[in-house]
């Protein structure tokens, strides 16, 4: 599946929560917490990698934008992180073969919960360093709750790795998109995203915050 109109169609067009000229905030169609949004350009590219040069200052905008939305709503911080590709990595990241940099509400730090894991990431102050990740490689990139930035760089990561840490921090049985969608959380999964939307509620209402970013 690929895209920006692969991936609106998996999420549906209602879930859209506010948009810029080169990007869209949509809620998760499987959020693991309520408010857990995606921010995804406009422009097809398989990852945000090959935008960050270009459109980096206009990401982080929207980015504070949305962190700032979901604390105030919240009380919580994020986790914003993105599984994204070399310009010549075979397959896709993630789900769907469209850039999309998730942004969690969580309050708990998911370094050491990668470290078990066995990723191992860089610590990062300069994010044009996701621009020089080599061609064949995979990269997973990572805001933490506190903030600091990190990169980790390999062949492969597994599928859905960061939803599957939130659920184990979280004390949650599911953690796959499918099962949320199946019978398995389609409950809880509603009420998520009926909570995300009204998080969101007062965005397009506030002329100073998306559209003129």
């Amino acid at each position: 599946m690929g895209g920006v109109r692969a991936l609106l169609s998996a999420y549906g067009l209602s879930e859209i929560v506010a948009s810029t000229e080169n990007f869209l905030v949509i809620l998760d169609v499987a959020p693991i917490t309520a408010g857990h949004a995606l921010v995804i350009p406009r422009l097809h590219e398989h990852s945000l990698s090959i935008l960050w040069r270009d459109l980096s200052e206009k990401l982080e905008q929207v980015v504070s934008a949305v962190v700032t939305t979901l604390n105030n709503e919240t009380g919580k911080a994020a986790i914003i992180c993105e599984h994204g590709l070399g310009s010549e990595a075979k397959g896709h990241a993630g789900c769907v073969e469209h850039a999309h940099l998730h942004i969690i509400p969580f309050d708990y730090p998911l370094l050491s919960a990668f470290s078990h894991a066995g990723i191992n990431f860089t610590q990062t102050d300069n994010l044009l360093d996701i621009t020089k990740i080599p061609p064949t490689q995979q990269y997973l990139y990572l805001r933490d709750t506190d903030g600091l930035q990190y990169l980790a760089v390999q062949e492969k990561f597994p599928s859905q790795l960061v939803r599957r840490l939130v659920a184990t921090q979280l004390g949650e049985l599911y953690w796959s998109w499918r099962d949320y969608l199946d019978f398995s959380d389609k409950i809880g999964t509603k009420q998520r995203i009926i909570e995300g939307m009204k998080l969101f509620a007062h965005l397009n209402q506030n002329p100073v915050f998306m559209d003129d970013l």
